[in-house]
């Protein structure tokens, strides 16, 4: 897991996660040229004056997500607000085929999930399309309902970290499948469409 030691506005700045929902490949050409030689060209231009790295990627639903497909026409577009909702972002980059760790993930990890009484939910979880990407990654999002749970484990520190995990638990059979994770807190905007 990437962790960063350093105190807060030490190190690198806020990062802004973007979602874009798009119904297939001829809506992603549509966008693409429209940002590129089209109406949202100058929109874009003012956006990548406003960044210093940017990266991007194609992502597909896995066929277990919670979130396999969404009817756009009736994602709201009117600017409504809500409160504001945190989820946990963990992309995994396997070291074995990506088919292998999703189905790890959706086993060991989502199923047993929905087995207890836990402070969060797996609301999304997606993959990199083919040739999309540095290499094959997996997205899992789960929304947290706890904040004071969240804090808790906070206050915990280091202490929380399994540095040598207990035989037969979740991280240690991850071990098996990826070489390289990442995970992010990250608070949905008050008007995003979905949280």
């Amino acid at each position: 897991m990437d962790r960063d030691p350093r105190a807060h506005e030490t190190g690198p700045s806020y990062q802004v996660v973007t979602y874009t929902a798009i119904t297939d490949g001829r809506a992603w050409e549509e966008l693409a040229r429209r940002l590129q030689r089209g109406d949202l060209r100058r929109w874009l231009r003012g956006l990548d004056e406003l960044g210093h790295d940017v990266s991007s990627k194609l992502l597909t639903p896995l066929h277990w997500s919670p979130i396999e497909e969404i009817d756009l026409a009736a994602v709201p577009i009117d600017g409504r607000e809500h409160e504001r909702t945190l989820v946990m972002e963990n992309a995994g980059w396997p070291s074995v085929p990506l088919d292998d760790y999703t189905e790890f993930w959706n086993r060991d990890y989502c199923v047993p999930l929905t087995q207890g009484n836990v402070w969060y939910e797996v609301t999304a979880s997606f993959q990199s399309a083919f040739g999309t990407g540095l290499r094959p990654d997996a997205i899992l999002w789960q929304k947290l309902f706890d904040n004071e749970k969240l804090m808790e484990l906070f206050a915990q520190g280091d202490e929380n970290v399994e540095r040598s995990p207990r035989p037969g638990s979740f991280i240690e059979k991850a071990r098996q499948f990826r070489d390289q994770w990442q995970s992010k807190l990250l608070r949905i905007a008050p008007w995003s469409p979905l949280y």
